[in-house]
């Protein structure tokens, strides 16, 4: 005889199923916010700490920090885009806490290498944040701190200067438009630190080139980590 609990889930299933988030198919025992298949069909993007990793290339001369990592490539007609584009736009928060556990899951053994003290996420400026309802950086530093068990400080940046989104500018105009918008807070207690820097999507460089300036004018070091990294 099923449980008044069991019977509870069962006519939510009937009535509400789960669904996969990317292909809105039914999702069964143990799949959580994706099927197995879509899941299994992320564009993950294998490229390690070596001295051939596009983002460090991409930063090169610009900003000197100690190690990337990407989960994914943020291909047309990926997955991820649809993923990326609920959590920044259609306030699906569950997205980016679960892609930041399974990218941290997923590549463990180079994050363990980087070692690092305290996650920072890059910040969203205040006026979005109502329309957003949260800083999509945080919501993946969150799922990510799961599996590390390690600090967030979201107080260690922040943004200032213009809301306007970068979505349509090009590298140069990105780099202009970034610059001394990101300046580091309550910077005693970054002196020495060793900083995993998040974000979701690496594009040019130009927002973690400030970011990651501004933390280490304060005296840390700086890794980043991002779910993806645009594809070329």
């Amino acid at each position: 005889m099923l449980s008044v609990c069991e019977v509870m889930d069962s006519f939510r299933d009937l009535f509400y199923p789960e669904s996969c988030g990317i292909c809105a198919r039914k999702l069964y025992g143990g799949e959580i916010l994706l099927c197995t298949h879509c899941f299994a069909d992320l564009p993950r993007a294998r490229f390690s700490c070596s001295a051939e990793n596009p983002m460090i290339k991409q930063l090169w001369g610009r900003c000197d920090v100690e190690a990337c990592l990407s989960w994914t490539y943020f291909k047309p007609g990926s997955g991820i885009r649809i993923l990326m584009h609920g959590l920044k736009y259609s306030r699906e928060r569950e997205f980016g806490y679960h892609m930041g556990e399974w990218f941290a899951r997923e590549q463990r053994r180079l994050f363990e290498r980087i070692r690092f003290d305290v996650l920072v996420p890059v910040p969203v400026h205040p006026d979005k944040l109502p329309m957003r309802g949260y800083n999509q950086s945080e919501v993946i530093a969150v799922g990510m701190a799961k599996e590390f068990a390690c600090p967030i400080r979201s107080d260690a940046l922040v943004r200032r200067g213009s809301a306007g989104t970068q979505t349509h500018l090009g590298r140069f105009d990105r780099f202009v438009n970034t610059q001394s918008k990101y300046i580091a807070a309550n910077v005693e207690g970054l002196e020495g630190k060793r900083i995993l820097l998040i974000d979701d999507v690496f594009t040019t460089g130009a927002t973690i080139e400030a970011c990651a300036k501004a933390l280490q004018e304060a005296g840390a070091s700086v890794s980043v980590a991002t779910l993806a990294m645009a594809w070329k």
